[in-house]
């Protein structure tokens, strides 16, 4: 988890999958939330043009919204 709290999108991005679906980690949505959109704003202010995990990050955020897993 140290990776994800620091400066790497794609450790963010799958922490955040753990807490999403539970894997080893009791689901939590809103830190599934957090991580993904700490892994988002760690790739848009980033210098790699790795767009694939830009693109799953994205999709991840939109699909929290949309089955309604965050809670303000």
């Amino acid at each position: 988890m140290k990776s994800a709290d620091s400066d790497n999108a794609n450790a963010a991005y799958k922490v955040g999958d753990v807490y999403f679906y539970g894997d080893d980690m009791p689901k939590d949505d809103n830190l599934a939330f957090k991580y993904y959109s700490q892994a988002n704003s760690i790739a848009r202010n980033s210098e790699s043009r790795d767009d694939d995990i830009k693109a799953d990050i994205y999709y991840r955020i939109a699909l929290c919204l949309y089955i309604g897993r965050v809670v303000d």
